[in-house]
């Protein structure tokens, strides 16, 4: 490798620190208005927390949402939000609001809802899958589950494997902790980690922080820097594969369950076009089959390299 091909390495794996490393979310709490900067822009992720199912004062920070630029997905608190009084239905219809906007949060194509739990599971993870049942009944069977403890630290959210998208209410660890128990990680490099202070402001020097203990932790020990960008080129080509199978596999499905329809609800015209097929275009003579293929290039619908490329291998046989 020359010296100018390195430093080109070196420049793509710093850029892909820089805005790979990880996901910056910043957890919206305050029941007022979003501000203009944060959702005009890509630079964070909101997550935006509802305890109160109310459209008529949800509708204001929703909608600029939706209109904004910035990623954004739903946090709630099971506990506060959906009691035994809740209306379930307005509740789903915010939802599935959310989820067809174009900056909502997706894995994998299945939008994301993350649960705050204030104490043990119980009450609240019933109320939980309650509503993931609903959600899946009213047509969204795919949903992306990420459970938050904010009474953790991340020491402890680390040491306890609770995965991630890992939530940091307060920095109590240095540049020495990251480099032993988050770097020497590579399923976290690229994920979302949400902060939260009690105003939007006070999140965005809380994530500062962190991004600057990780710039100090990162420039101790340089080849964690090239290992990290190498690692996320391939993380970004991994899931670009698995969303294309993903539509593939889709497709597929829907093709069968098409073709299943048509051969039990309309299986006469089903038999009968295939009998057609086999009767009235296989005896026709290979000759007028071609000439059929001739005029399609006429009409702009084949190529001629097409056509003789098909000829040449026929004729090998």
């Amino acid at each position: 490798m020359s010296l100018k091909e390195y430093r080109i390495r070196q420049h793509k794996n710093q850029a892909m620190y820089n805005e790979c490393l990880y996901d910056p979310v910043l957890l919206i709490q305050s029941p007022g208005d979003l501000p203009e900067e944060l959702v005009l822009q890509k630079k964070y992720t909101i997550a935006l927390q509802i305890d109160n199912f109310d459209l008529t004062n949800e509708r204001t920070r929703i909608k600029s949402l939706i209109e904004g630029e910035a990623g954004f997905f739903l946090v709630i608190a099971p506990d506060k939000a959906l009691t035994g009084q809740a209306d379930w239905q307005k509740i789903y219809d915010i939802i599935s609001l959310c989820f067809v906007s174009r900056n909502y949060v997706r894995e994998l194509e299945m939008p994301a809802i993350a649960f705050l739990h204030s104490g043990p599971a119980g009450a609240t993870g019933e109320l939980q899958q309650q509503l993931l049942h609903g959600l899946q009944r009213q047509g969204w069977p795919g949903i992306k589950n990420w459970d938050l403890y904010p009474g953790l630290s991340l020491k402890d959210q680390i040491t306890q494997n609770r995965g991630v998208p890992f939530f940091i209410s307060r920095i109590d660890f240095d540049e020495s902790f990251l480099l032993r128990n988050f770097f020497t990680r590579p399923e976290y490099a690229g994920e979302p980690i949400i902060f939260i202070e009690p105003d939007p402001e006070r999140t965005r020097l809380l994530e500062a922080t962190f991004s600057r203990l990780c710039e100090s932790a990162i420039n101790t020990v340089p080849l964690i820097r090239t290992y990290l960008g190498l690692y996320l080129d391939q993380k970004k080509d991994i899931l670009r594969l698995k969303k294309d199978n993903g539509v593939i596999t889709e497709r597929l499905a829907n093709a069968d369950s098409t073709i299943s329809v048509i051969r039990t609800k309309y299986k006469d015209d089903y038999d009968l076009l295939f009998d057609w097929y086999h009767k009235e275009y296989e005896v026709l003579p290979l000759w007028y089959k071609r000439f059929g293929h001739i005029i399609k290039v006429f009409q702009g619908k084949r190529t001629l390299k097409s056509l003789w490329s098909k000829d040449k291998s026929q004729s090998g046989h």
